[in-house]
């Protein structure tokens, strides 16, 4: 599992996220927009989610990733437990979510959207890190 901190930003919230593979990354970054968004998560299993994503680059894919996410909580009131993430390449996400329908006094700031400004992620010798902004 990987990890996340939160970044100084002048006017949304800026996150690195930091894992071992790109999968981890992914799941790294929903646990962050998670932080944000939620003042506390149960840990319930009863609601189940597929995501299947094709992008150009590995930063749109985050992107949509992410976006997804957002979607489903707006909507659906769906907040994901348990990440199963099939297939995850530079251009293509699968995976299935298994978690709970929230209740609106769990949420604690509303995410509008996860930016492609100053968005980088990039691979090094000890894994992924990618770097992005959640407009609030």
């Amino acid at each position: 599992m990987g990890a996340f901190r939160f970044l100084e930003h002048t006017a949304d919230l800026r996150v690195e996220c930091r894992a071992e593979s790109l999968a981890d990354l992914l799941e790294t970054a929903a646990l962050a927009l998670y932080a944000v968004a939620f003042h506390r998560r149960r840990q319930g299993t009863n609601v189940e989610r597929h995501i299947d994503l094709a992008a150009d680059t590995r930063e749109q894919l985050l992107v949509r990733w992410l976006q997804e996410l957002i979607f489903l909580m707006d909507v659906e009131r769906f907040a994901a437990t348990v990440f199963d993430i099939g297939t995850a390449n530079e251009t293509a996400l699968a995976a299935t979510l298994r978690g709970y329908q929230y209740e609106p006094a769990d949420r604690a700031e509303e995410v509008k959207a996860a930016t492609y400004h100053e968005l980088e992620v990039k691979k090094d010798a000890e894994g992924y890190v990618a770097r992005l902004i959640f407009d609030l």
